[in-house]
């Protein structure tokens, strides 16, 4: 409210509106009154005494003035020079040169001391004036040109500084600047490390899972190869105890047609003929198509393509175990009599329950087995 009523009391100065002024200077003193401080009471007895002044009535602005002056403290100087102005000037305005032009020139003196340019060159304007009242016009132009000559300088100096502050403010824009792109760049490096650390974090979890699958697969292949020859090695048991087994007649011719099937395999490896049917083995048995596939069937317990498949697959898992056999897999297909390397690796799959591959590799793991 005070500080309202003070800028109100201003703006009717520099209106003209000197009775609005008085009110809200009023006002003003009233506020401060109620609240007993006595620095804003000094300052709105300087601010009556301007509006007196303008108003004309020189008695209360140099009552005003004089309460002021008597409430200054001597630490504020920059206050003294602002009261020995005004009242310069009303003494000037009243008729009392002698009385202006020493309150002038103290003050001249006071802002030399204090090295106040900023109010000098009011003092220096009051001399000039009273020089000029007083017909010492060589005198009064002397302290005009002072005058003008240090409002240059203000002016040059208001200029200076404001450069400065652009330049200071410029400075600062440029170092928050900095500050903020090396924020952005300490930023972007610590999201870096984070998505590199994750990216590490992941592909370790990855690699670890798939390890762990990639041994317990190759333990599982291994388990299944190892069975496997087991199993052959037993089937190979039960066929000899089948094939010296009684019979009836009808049986033993069957085994006979079976036994002589098996010796031909064995020995002939006809097997190995990608073009071999179950007409060729019978033309070769000196049988007919029926009688072998039933004695195949009997005895065997498959079909003749998986007991030629059979063979065909014995020998490729005896050549896969075999660490000296550097063949490829596309070649062991073709010797062994299968058409196509895609047949080779699926009835090679659903006899062993791995791939051949595969199964090579385990097989050179676990050492050779012969059969």
């Amino acid at each position: 409210m005070f500080y309202g009523a003070v800028m109100a009391a201003q703006m009717g100065i520099v209106a003209g509106d000197y009775r609005i002024a008085e009110a809200y200077a009023d006002s003003a003193s009233r506020y401060v009154a109620s609240r007993k401080n006595s620095s804003q009471e000094a300052l709105l007895q300087l601010l009556h005494g301007e509006i007196y002044y303008a108003m004309g009535d020189y008695v209360k602005a140099d009552s005003a003035y004089s309460r002021f002056a008597s409430r200054l403290d001597s630490q504020e100087p920059g206050l003294r020079l602002e009261y020995m102005y005004k009242q310069g000037c009303l003494e000037l305005a009243w008729g009392n040169p002698e009385r202006a032009r020493r309150l002038f020139e103290d003050g001249l003196a006071l802002s030399y001391s204090i090295d106040n340019i900023e109010d000098r060159h009011h003092f220096l304007s009051g001399l000039s004036d009273f020089y000029s009242s007083v017909g010492d016009d060589r005198t009064a132009l002397s302290y005009y040109k002072e005058y003008h000559h240090l409002l240059d300088s203000l002016s040059l100096l208001t200029k200076e500084r404001d450069f400065h502050n652009l330049l200071m403010n410029y400075q600062k824009m440029g170092y928050e600047e900095k500050v903020h792109r090396q924020e952005m760049e300490n930023e972007r490096v610590r999201s870096k490390y984070v998505i590199i650390f994750s990216a590490f974090i992941l592909v370790s979890s990855l690699s670890a899972g798939l390890w762990f699958l990639y041994r317990r697969r190759n333990r599982m292949y291994r388990q299944l190869v190892e069975q496997h020859q087991r199993f052959l090695h037993r089937a190979e048991i039960s066929a000899c105890e089948t094939a010296v087994g009684p019979g009836t007649e009808d049986n033993e011719k069957s085994r006979s047609l079976f036994m002589e099937a098996e010796k031909i395999m064995s020995r002939d490896k006809i097997y190995r003929q990608n073009d071999l049917s179950l007409e060729k083995l019978a033309d070769i048995l000196q049988s007919n198509r029926s009688y072998v596939s039933s004695a195949i069937n009997q005895y065997s317990g498959m079909s003749f393509t998986q007991w030629l498949n059979s063979w065909r697959i014995k020998e490729a898992i005896a050549r896969l175990s075999d660490p000296a056999d550097t063949a490829p897999l596309k070649a062991i297909s073709d010797e062994v009599g299968f058409n196509t390397i895609a047949v080779f690796y699926k009835a090679f799959q659903k006899e062993t329950g791995c791939p051949p591959a595969k199964y090579r590799k385990e097989m050179r793991n676990i050492g050779h087995i012969s059969y």
